[in-house]
């Protein structure tokens, strides 16, 4: 993976996070950089279904952090399930 530009695994990642979540949240625990170059992606689809108001809360402030402008660019939500 690290032989591949990050531009190429970011369009690879933007595909493969089209799940609800499930794949963002395992890209970001592979390696810190799998984790920088699905950052962008990694939210592209969030399905909080029959979610508990703390895991909205906590969902939220996560999503704030990766918001942070020290990070780069902000991820999207192309996709919410709520």
């Amino acid at each position: 993976m690290q032989t591949l530009p990050a531009e190429l695994c970011g369009r690879i990642f933007e595909f493969a996070c089209i799940d609800g979540g499930h794949t963002g949240c395992a890209l970001a625990l592979v390696s810190k950089h799998i984790r920088a170059v699905a950052r962008k992606s990694r939210f592209h689809s969030v399905a909080l279904i029959n979610e508990s108001p703390r895991r909205f809360r906590e969902f939220v402030a996560l999503y704030e952090r990766e918001c942070d402008p020290a990070k780069g660019d902000k991820p999207r939500i192309q996709h919410l399930l709520v």
